[in-house]
């Protein structure tokens, strides 16, 4: 199974072109900085459905005026719409400036943020969140783009008007509160067109500069690598009929939780995320345990076939991924047959290990071949009789019984083997008798079970010996 693995690249390149505003400045210095959090700006393995990253970007306005900056990206890569499962926002404090998808970030060109006064610097905060509908169709697809931040210095010394933040959710009445201290202007809604003036601007595609700190050149490059929680090897296993139990195992790419739901294969269950167990009549407790390796145990068991699905969350509490349903048999002849039942819906990115439609759970958990022959029967499964009549135990002693009354019954009925003695000859004799041993081992094996077919094969070699090596007519 391939491992799910989401790559976003957020290029950010620092590259300002020179201003001809009247801006003072010293001379030398760039018109704009941009400092970043960390290089690369974002960096995250393992980034999961439901997951945050935030991230911050301090922009300073090295000239003498106030100009609104914006953003941008450019050089946007996509495929299969990974951007549209990435919700994106860009914000101070209580100011959003930005509250979409990604994808919308990328279609809306220019996003004004704010409105920058001559030497002031100002934080934004810029959070990308993996929904947690996210699904397999995603595998191993990329995402990147570049930010452009930068503002326009129209020409002169006044900036222009700024139209009102239509994220910003401060209420116009409230002259208390927080508010874009550029919306005053009245206008609403993003502007059509930007303000004339050239754009000075941090972009990407060239430059050099050291760490996350952009002046007139620089780089802060950055990924994401996000990984959705995988599930494969659901096995049954350790499946004892006499004690109604079996062990459910299975592994997952991540540390997660384990848990288990299931009920009798006799049943439809739908798959409801609200529901006790998800839709099923039984279920393990969770435990909480963060692992790579599942493992749980079902009692209380009866004779029949199983459906189950296993379930595992990254973090306690949250959104679980679950298996696909599939099946194991308890008591019946090939004990702990598996079976996966490839229309059944997963939940999560969860993808059963099974490749054919049916797969038995003989490779390679050799202890369920082994118990499954102590509690087979032949005579069940042909004549519908209750399975299970015979444990290993029980089945030994009563073998060890029938052994010892056979021998009983051989040495004590003389009468019995003189008149064999006297109707057969030899050769028809030994004829007649393994014929009768043939068809005893035959119905003991269809009636009971395969570990009493010992003690037959060897009384059946000590009866033809009896008779080989005894005289044609004995003295009595």
């Amino acid at each position: 199974m391939k491992k799910i693995i989401f790559t976003i690249f957020s290029f950010v390149v620092l590259t300002a072109f020179s201003a001809s505003a009247s801006a003072v400045r010293a001379e030398g210095e760039p018109p704009i900085v941009v400092t970043f959090q960390s290089t690369p700006l974002f960096s995250e393995a393992n980034f999961l459905p439901g997951n945050t990253v935030t991230r911050t970007i301090t922009v300073k306005n090295n000239t003498g005026g106030a100009w609104p900056v914006y953003v941008e990206s450019i050089n946007e890569s996509d495929e299969a719409g990974f951007a549209s499962n990435i919700h994106f926002e860009i914000r101070k404090g209580a100011n959003i400036f930005f509250d979409d998808t990604l994808r919308d970030f990328f279609d809306s060109g220019l996003v004004l943020l704010s409105t920058l006064a001559g030497g002031e610097s100002v934080t934004y905060s810029l959070g990308a969140t993996f929904v947690e509908e996210a699904g397999n169709e995603l595998q191993e697809k990329q995402l990147g783009f570049d930010l452009r931040i930068g503002f326009f210095n129209g020409q002169g010394e006044t900036p222009p008007e700024v139209p009102e933040n239509p994220y910003d959710p401060a209420p116009e009445d409230d002259p208390e509160a927080e508010t874009n201290s550029e919306n005053d202007s009245g206008q609403s809604g993003p502007p059509l067109n930007p303000p004339a003036g050239q754009f000075i601007s941090v972009s990407s595609g060239g430059g050099s500069g050291e760490g996350g700190r952009g002046e007139g050149g620089g780089s802060a490059a950055g990924n994401i690598r996000a990984t959705t929680l995988i599930i494969t090897n659901e096995t049954a296993s350790g499946i004892d009929y006499e004690r109604g139990i079996a062990s459910i195992t299975w592994d997952t790419n991540l540390r997660s939780t384990t848990a288990v739901v299931y009920g009798p294969a006799s049943t439809t269950y739908a798959l409801d995320l609200d529901a006790p167990n998800f839709g099923y009549p039984s279920g393990t407790v969770e435990d909480a345990t963060l692992v790579l390796n599942h493992g749980l145990t079902l009692t209380g068991l009866v004779s029949g076939t199983y459906k189950v699905r296993v379930v595992s969350r990254t973090t306690p509490g949250g959104s679980p991924t679950i298996s696909r349903e599939w099946t194991f048999a308890l008591g019946e002849f090939a004990a702990g047959t598996q079976t996966a039942i490839e229309d059944s819906p997963a939940f999560g990115d969860a993808q059963i290990s099974y490749q054919n439609q049916s797969q038995t759970a003989d490779t390679p958990n050799d202890d369920v071949v082994e118990e499954a022959f102590p509690n087979s029967n032949l005579a069940a499964v042909t004549l519908g009789l209750p399975s299970g009549l015979f444990t290993e135990r029980k089945c030994i002693l009563y073998a060890l019984f029938l052994w010892v009354l056979s021998l009983l019954v051989l040495a004590g009925h003389k009468k019995l083997i003189l008149r064999i003695e006297k109707v057969y000859t030899k050769k028809r004799r030994i004829l007649f008798l393994s014929g009768v041993v043939v068809a005893v081992i035959a119905v003991h094996i269809l009636f009971s079970e395969f570990c009493a077919l010992w003690p037959y094969i060897v009384l059946a070699v000590l009866t033809l010996l009896y008779f080989w090596v005894r005289p044609q007519n004995p003295k009595n």
